[in-house]
């Protein structure tokens, strides 16, 4: 059997399987993926891309290409809930609130999240579902890397040694194997293979309920509202159902009485080719087996009430929802992400995001231990950083799925059957009513879709991940307080926080601190412009030559390679204009260190950082093997 051997194979070709893969060929190393389906994702789901997401994306040649075809934002501006999308009676169409969301609507007089988002990062968020989005990934990913992005193959069995892992792949259209021998591993499978193979640990809370999901074709031009990204519709109750089947039916009900439905493009807005929508258990019941296309069909037109609706079922799935979350990332040399160690409902659309948010933390990584740049303990920390943030994201999404719940308490909707669904058509009636009970049960009602914040302006689970210990060496400094409602981020140079976005005016150019970031593993130090801070500068080029890393300095100020726009640098760096302060800043835009003046000390602090990260140690791994 042929033997190849590789510094990484990636072992998953869905969104951060794929996003690893255009990664580690912008930082040169070889590697392969393997996919064991043939082709990209099948579902429109993981649509929201948000704003962390896009500086990861940009700084890897990729967000131009993403943006071309995702939604623009003034496409996206709202959550809009109503009590129906059609119909034409006096209680249809009757809109209950429209909040804006994620940060995209800039509209004079409701623009208050857009202000805070556009201040905290040079990009808006952007969405565009997975069977749009992996096609593009995946084209990139075979320019980049070509002839190693192998889909239709898969692995069949592993055995993890000390300074190896060797992978069996079977090519599923030929029959054929072959053994690559891998130092690392990427497992981004979505949990199939490597994780349940290697025994990996999971927490939290699983089948919490179950969404039936059906991707439709259809014209709602007639009923869409441009700028609104998706609507939440009104179910009052389920139906009576057939006693002889009562039994029979196994959907578990997550939360109250609501259908949604999001636009999918390709075109954007009211003219939307393409839509999901997600069935409330009020509108959608029986093994998903037994359900014909006209069954699918009755119910979409139901709970949209547009009984005359021409559509398509393009396809249909049910799914649990969950919030869990792995307590191992890794082993000696094989490391998963995504799916494979978080798993989260679409609330506050954190599950593809935080998958890119691994692979960028590992592939930078795992470069520098394959250029022996660092040690290989550097790797150790993968799971020490986003394992945190793995569980606080799940949780999160759980958290605002379930909170979803207090729209029909709200409302004033009861929870249950057949049973209380004359109850709430007359509750249903009052909430539309132009009565003062009317009128309350709206104000009330409106008020409670501000709790629902935590899932559509979420701004800190966005941008605010956090790594309280890791590749980072802390200045002693206190951690900004953490807002326990989700809004509030606190952009700050602190070790183990984002670098902070801000303007800076170049000789020809406007940039973001992003921008200065490359794509080749380099890393960034940031400092000002006096005399203080031109000392840094023998430092960083003996610490290059010594490791044969890249750093590169900029000087921010009037006479700096790049001048303080409107001071949101020295303000949330925490520097000091004159004083030499510095930041240096991780290939993945975290900061790893920071002093705030320049002095002998803080040349023997940057010293030991550099040691920690770059000296070259090695140290022994467990073994393991398993069967796929």
């Amino acid at each position: 059997m042929t033997e190849i051997k590789i510094p990484v194979l990636i072992v998953g070709g869905g969104g951060c399987g794929l996003t690893a893969s255009n990664m580690l060929s912008n930082l040169g190393i070889e590697h392969v993926l393997i996919e064991t389906h043939v082709g990209t994702s099948h579902m429109p789901k993981a649509h929201v891309l948000n704003q962390r997401t896009a500086e990861i994306l940009d700084q890897h040649k990729l967000w131009d290409k993403i943006t071309a075809l995702g939604t623009p934002p003034e496409h996206m501006k709202r959550f809009h809930f109503a009590t129906s999308l059609g119909g034409d009676g006096p209680l249809d169409r009757i809109t209950l609130a429209n909040p804006s969301c994620f940060g995209c609507n800039s509209d004079p007089g409701d623009d208050a999240d857009y202000r805070i988002y556009t201040r905290d990062s040079a990009y808006l968020a952007s969405n565009l579902p997975l069977i749009r989005l992996e096609p593009i990934l995946r084209r990139e990913a075979e320019n980049r890397n070509p002839g190693r992005i192998l889909f239709n193959h898969a692995a069949t069995s592993f055995e993890e040694h000390a300074d190896h892992v060797r992978i069996e792949v079977v090519n599923n259209a030929a029959g054929t194997k072959v053994i690559y021998i891998a130092d690392y591993v990427i497992a981004a499978d979505g949990g199939k293979t490597f994780g349940p193979a290697i025994g990996i640990p999971f927490e939290g809370l699983e089948q919490v309920g179950e969404i039936t999901t059906a991707h439709i074709k259809t014209d709602l031009s007639k009923y869409w509202q441009d700028g609104d990204l998706m609507y939440w519709l009104v179910d009052i109750g389920n139906k009576e159902r057939n006693s002889e089947t009562q039994d029979e039916i196994p959907i578990k009900i997550l939360a109250g009485s609501w259908s949604t439905i999001v636009q999918v493009g390709p075109t954007w807005g009211k003219h939307s080719e393409e839509f999901v929508v997600h069935l409330s258990p009020g509108h959608i019941y029986g093994p998903l087996e037994s359900l014909t296309n006209d069954d699918i069909t009755s119910s979409i037109r139901e709970a949209l009430r547009i009984p005359d609706l021409d559509l398509e079922v393009l396809r249909v799935s049910r799914w649990a929802v969950e919030g869990t979350y792995a307590t191992q990332y890794q082993t000696g040399r094989i490391f998963l992400a995504g799916d494979a160690v978080h798993r989260h409902p679409p609330t506050t659309g954190l599950g593809l995001n935080t998958a890119i948010g691994d692979a960028h933390n590992i592939t930078f990584k795992l470069a520098a231990v394959l250029k022996g740049q660092a040690s290989p303990k550097l790797l150790e920390t993968y799971e020490i950083e986003r394992a945190p943030i793995g569980r606080r994201n799940a949780e999160w999404a759980l958290f605002s799925s379930m909170n979803f719940r207090h729209m029909d308490t709200a409302a004033g909707f009861l929870p249950g059957g057949p049973e209380v669904r004359p109850l709430n058509e007359i509750i249903y009636n009052q909430l539309c009513s132009d009565t003062f009970d009317g009128v309350a049960r709206r104000a009330a009602f409106q008020y409670m879709v501000q709790s629902q914040r935590v899932e559509y302006a979420a701004h800190d689970l966005e941008l605010g991940g956090v790594y309280a210990d890791g590749a980072i060496f802390h200045d002693g400094t206190p951690a900004p307080p953490v807002d326990p409602r989700g809004q509030k981020y606190h952009s700050i140079a602190r070790p183990g926080h984002r670098l902070p976005h801000a303007w800076l005016q170049g000789q020809s150019k406007r940039i973001s601190t992003h921008h200065l970031l490359d794509d080749k593993g380099s890393w960034l130090l940031l400092t000002d412009d006096s005399d203080l801070g031109k000392k840094w500068l023998s430092k960083v080029s003996e610490i290059e030559r010594r490791y044969n890393v890249k750093i590169r300095p900029v000087r921010i100020g009037d006479s700096g390679e790049f001048k303080d726009e409107n001071g949101q640098w020295f303000n949330d760096s925490g520097l000091t204009v004159g004083r030499g302060g510095a930041v240096l800043v991780r290939p993945d835009s975290y900061v790893a260190f920071r002093t705030r003046q320049f002095s002998d000390n803080a040349l023997a602090q940057f010293e030991k950082a550099s040691n920690a990260i770059w000296v070259v140690e090695h140290s022994e791994n467990r073994n393991v093997t398993a069967r796929l």
